[in-house]
């Protein structure tokens, strides 16, 4: 069996008699040019920022369509979730952040952050809000108790994603164009490092248990994974994988790492232990975001396809093999995974929906 990913180009899928095959569920409207999506678990809601209407959509997870739309800043490019409070943070483009009560879906604070906010960094369990400013060159620290800007940090050039590993306290924020990476103290809120990597650092992920941090640079076609030693933000490897990586996921549980290589049409899979490459999993053009379901040890893969429907890849975590793939929207560009419900919700941002997917 395979599944037509574009003309020319299909997904091989190994079928066994446990497989269980991916379904679409339902196909959500959802606000114009969507941008970023966000799940919480804990209250089965789906958030997607609305660039071109200053709105974020609430998706109900159980009935899943649009339960709420919520009025925030001009130009929402990217949502962060606390769970432990039921706050979302929304960036908007207008150089502001939104916060809204997730019990009333009603923003009860507007702050004021640097030019061009691009990520929401969420530290949960401090209840600290970090938001890089790509066209200031700073981070934004919010203090998520007051609803209060508490400390604007200087960091490298066009900081644009970040990371946080809640066990250590420390965020880990990416720097474009100085290729680096700012190590931000999270009880001081003082630079603790700035670590050279290669040009363009696209993409991080960190593994808690192990304390390191894998960061994906692209340079002359060349897609490398910087690994980090959180314990003395030093780089202790480099492993070549190719291609453009505009994605990385870690599963704790198995200490293996998924960087989805846009232009290689595969995804290099690295043991995190031997920090080697172990296997190339071809998925089908254009994998742009993945992400993993550890409860389950699967992989996502999104595909992304502007001008047709976009993928949704499933990897098996231990094979390594593609066990199933279903058609989504067109322009997909990210997903979220709800391992208790074991569904997937992908972000489609040409079709202006998201696609429910059962797993």
């Amino acid at each position: 069996m395979a599944i037509s990913t574009k003309p020319g180009n299909s997904v091989k899928i190994a079928e066994t008699k446990e497989t269980i095959p991916l379904a679409v569920t339902a196909t959500v409207p959802v606000g114009d040019n969507p941008t970023d999506i966000a799940l919480n678990g804990a209250t089965n809601r789906i958030y997607t920022t609305n660039n071109d209407d200053n709105t974020v959509s609430v998706i109900g997870g159980r009935l899943r369509k649009v339960i709420a739309t919520v009025k925030v800043g001009k130009g929402p490019v990217a949502i962060g979730l606390n769970p432990l409070t039921n706050r979302g943070y929304v960036a908007n483009l207008d150089g502001t952040v939104s916060v809204f009560n997730g019990a009333t879906n009603r923003v009860i604070a507007t702050l004021k952050a640097g030019g061009l906010p691009g990520d929401v960094i969420i530290h949960a369990r401090a209840n600290r809000i970090y938001v890089p400013n790509q066209g200031s060159d700073s981070v934004t620290v919010i203090n998520g108790q007051t609803n209060k800007a508490i400390k604007t940090i200087k960091v490298g050039d066009a900081p644009s994603v970040g990371a946080v590993n809640p066990h250590t306290g420390r965020i880990y924020v990416l720097n474009q164009q100085s290729s680096s990476v700012t190590v931000i103290n999270g009880r001081t809120l003082a630079v603790a490092a700035t670590i050279p990597v290669g040009s363009t650092p696209l993409a991080i992920a960190v593994n808690r248990v192990t304390n390191q941090v894998y960061v994906t640079t692209f340079n002359n076609n060349n897609g490398v994974v910087f690994v980090i030693d959180g314990a003395t933000d030093a780089v202790i490897d480099t492993v070549l994988i190719g291609g453009e990586n505009d994605s990385i996921a870690v599963n704790e549980k198995t200490g293996r790492v998924y960087a989805a290589n846009q232009s290689g049409d595969n995804v290099t899979v690295l043991d995190g232990e031997a920090m080697a490459a172990i296997a190339s999993v071809e998925v089908g053009a254009g994998p742009i975001y993945t992400m993993v379901d550890e409860a389950r040890n699967m992989v996502y893969v999104v595909l992304f396809r502007a001008d047709s429907g976009g993928s949704l890849v499933r990897i098996d975590g231990k094979s390594n093999k593609v066990e199933g793939a279903v058609a989504v929207g067109r322009g997909a560009i990210k997903a979220v995974v709800h391992p208790l419900g074991h569904r997937i919700y992908v972000l489609n941002q040409e079709d202006n929906t998201v696609t429910a997917v059962k797993s």
